[in-house]
């Protein structure tokens, strides 16, 4: 908002100086006429700069939603999954207690380490995607080609 005031205050000097070259000498109004054309060019040029700048800001903000709305879907998915993976060993470390043949003993601890790996996965998975989020918006918030090539290289890491 403060640009665009700039912007229009530009302008209006513009104007004005325009209107009082009216009473210089012809020269005098050529040179100046050609130097407020040059400056009407440039601030055309600001007026594109500007606008370029609003959409950069808005595709940031819309990119900066998306990667809040995808983190929370997939933490709501990742509890989800957890919780069922712990329904999961809760049942079978019941099972274990409960007197039960040797081999369906050795049957039901290979089934739960199974379980536990699984879980031990998802908050692996968890923290990755945590990782990547947190990159990501570091990288909207500081966005610059050097640290874009560090943010690429920790990410095809990951």
């Amino acid at each position: 908002q403060r640009r665009v005031s700039m912007r229009d205050q530009i302008a209006h000097r513009l104007d004005t100086i325009e209107m009082a070259s009216r009473r210089l000498t012809p020269d005098s109004q050529r040179q100046l006429a050609t130097t407020l054309t040059r400056s009407r060019e440039l601030l055309s040029r600001l007026d594109s700069a500007l606008y370029s700048n609003f959409l950069a800001r808005e595709k940031i903000t819309e990119l900066a939603a998306r990667i809040n709305w995808l983190h929370d879907d997939f933490n709501t998915e990742l509890t989800s999954l957890s919780q069922d993976i712990s329904w999961q060993q809760g049942s079978l470390i019941d099972q274990l207690t409960q007197k039960t043949s040797l081999e369906k003993n050795h049957q039901l601890q290979s089934t739960l380490r199974n379980v536990q790996d699984e879980l031990q996965l998802v908050y692996a998975l968890a923290h990755i995607e945590t990782q990547v989020v947190d990159d990501l918006r570091e990288q909207l918030a500081n966005p610059n080609i050097d640290s874009l090539n560090n943010h690429i290289r920790y990410l095809s890491y990951l």
